[in-house]
């Protein structure tokens, strides 16, 4: 029997992500393949279920094979490809195509019928390539008892199995029957269980999202570190849980499209559509994701020349649209520090991001006269700081634009702003009294309010919202009818990304020609800030 014991450890089943047409969008596979091969991972699956391999064309699946043998062999790693088919014939071609690329093992789940054409099936890959059986039974509804997968793991040729079951006990009963064999848990919820068990190893969806975190477990459990590992587990389980609210395949997929790494990893008939996952959960998510695995290394922005990064507009409802891009804001952090430099005192402090950010979309024709909202972290006047609250500044920046001197105009508005935000967060301003009116009338108020008087409530409640998020990653805007030409929201402006560089994620809500401002505003004032700063000819 050959040695499978460089199997061990955490194996990914790679995603195989979607264009537009329902093919697959090998750029984004490659990416995501690099991405992942940065953490300690032992190999990969290709074309299992997780790879959505039943919806690819025979086509699909060899070039799949190829292109991610290829990347992994090169990087040293291994790589077992799922080859199940309905036709054996098939099943059998991919096989020897796969090992034939370089493959270290094949994978199937049983085929549907009867107990011996199982066995024969797997009798015919086993010799054709060293074999895993896949045992989910709550997705083939094929089951067998513990002598009919004996009958199985006895077959010359049979490297191991996946356990995608909830009766774990069937891996320590494995392990200890057949100790050569390379034994998988399956489920992510049954992990930590499963490699206390006996399990070689994890093959789990959610390795895609947190290879550095499956990586940890598998160092736990190889040290024996139960304590440890329960914690992990309890913690898990619980953002698990979170993701079960909406449905866990679901959840994986919006938080791969959120972070970046697949627009679409499902194909059709899959129940799934864009932004279809509720806001404040996504959120709760994408907040336990960056946060909770202190151990999973940083999530990074996809390169801004690859095509994840593109922009994308997603519809909210209510005639609202959703939008998200990606802005190299460095030339403008850049120049924020020559004015620091120089003119801290004329601006009664420093030049925000905040106030930077205001001035440069009031230079678009859209915002010029905008009256902007922008949350402020607020003292209370307890002098608890547990008791932190949220207050408002409001401005309008484009009364401060000086055409003759556009320097003299930004360094007045932001001395207007510095003061502002002092008043403000000692609790001095005027927005406490504005927001608990705001508390009191229902949100019909305004929307009908708008309707009759546009231009009114636009001054009573501003027109345009500005959120900058500290140290958060990613984020969704939210949805809002208060603000009359929308919300915008930025996380960290530097945060990295998967070419080394550092971008800022940017996402709005508005009508579909407001969210096109947004971006060409913020895409001038992230380039050109410094002409904005300049008397133009």
């Amino acid at each position: 029997m050959a040695d499978f014991t460089a199997l061990r450890g955490i194996v990914c089943p790679v995603v195989s992500p979607c264009t537009s047409n329902e093919g697959v969008d090998y750029d984004s596979l490659q990416e995501n393949l690099a991405r992942l091969l940065r953490a300690p991972i032992t190999g990969f699956y290709v074309c299992g279920g997780t790879g959505d391999g039943s919806r690819l064309t025979f086509a699909e699946r060899c070039r799949t094979a190829e292109l991610t043998i290829a990347q992994t062999r090169a990087a040293g790693r291994r790589t077992i490809v799922h080859v199940g088919q309905t036709l054996q014939r098939h099943a059998l071609e991919l096989a020897e195509h796969a090992m034939t690329l370089g493959a270290d093992a094949v994978a199937s789940v049983p085929p549907q019928g009867g107990w011996s054409e199982t066995v024969a099936y797997y009798t015919a890959l086993a010799a054709q390539a060293p074999v895993f059986i896949y045992y989910i039974p709550g997705l083939t509804h094929v089951s067998a008892d513990y002598d009919q997968l004996r009958q199985l793991l006895d077959l010359p040729g049979v490297a191991g199995i996946k356990v995608s079951d909830w009766n774990i006990f069937l891996i320590r009963r494995i392990k200890a029957d057949y100790p050569e064999k390379i034994v998988y848990t399956g489920l992510d919820e049954m992990v930590v269980p499963g490699l206390l068990y006996g399990a070689d190893g994890s093959i789990g969806t959610w390795i895609n999202l947190l290879p550095e975190f499956y990586c940890k477990l598998w160092t736990l459990a190889q040290a024996g570190r139960c304590a440890e590992l329960n914690r992990l587990q309890t913690a898990y389980t619980e953002f698990l849980r979170k993701g079960w609210q909406f449905g866990i395949l679901n959840a994986f997929q919006e938080l791969m499209r959120s972070l970046g790494y697949a627009e679409k990893c499902f194909r059709a008939p899959a129940v799934w559509q864009p932004g279809s996952m509720p806001e404040p959960l996504l959120q709760e998510l994408l907040a336990d994701l960056k946060q909770s695995w202190g151990c999973a290394g940083v999530l990074a922005y996809p390169a801004l020349s690859s095509p994840a990064a593109r922009p994308e507009i997603l519809y909210a409802g209510n005639r609202l649209f959703r939008n998200r891009f990606f802005i190299d804001f460095e030339p403008m952090l850049a120049l924020r520090r020559e004015l620091n430099a120089k003119y801290v005192t004329l601006m009664e402090g420093p030049a925000t991001v905040a106030g930077m950010l205001i001035w440069g979309l009031a230079q678009h024709r859209f915002f010029r006269n905008c009256k902007m909202l922008f949350p402020v972290d607020s003292e209370p006047k307890s002098g608890n700081p547990a008791e932190r609250e949220l207050s408002l500044v409001f401005i309008r920046a484009g009364k401060y634009i000086d055409r003759s001197n556009p320097l003299d105009g930004f360094l007045n508005f932001q001395k207007e702003f510095n003061q502002r935000l002092w008043h403000t967060r000692k609790g001095s301003s005027e927005s406490y009294e504005l927001l608990e009116l705001y508390s009191m009338i229902h949100p019909l108020f305004y929307q009908i309010g708008h309707r009759l008087m546009p231009e009114a409530m636009s001054e009573f409640v501003g027109s345009m919202g500005l959120s900058i998020l500290r140290n958060a990653d990613v984020f969704i805007s939210p949805l809002s009818d208060l603000q009359v030409n929308g919300f915008m929201t930025i996380g960290d402006l530097t945060h990295p990304t998967e070419d080394g560089g550092t971008a800022g994620a940017v996402s709005s809500c508005g009508t579909r020609d407001q969210i096109r401002f947004y971006q060409e505003a913020m895409t001038d004032l992230a380039r050109n800030y410094r002409r904005f700063l300049e008397r133009q000819p």
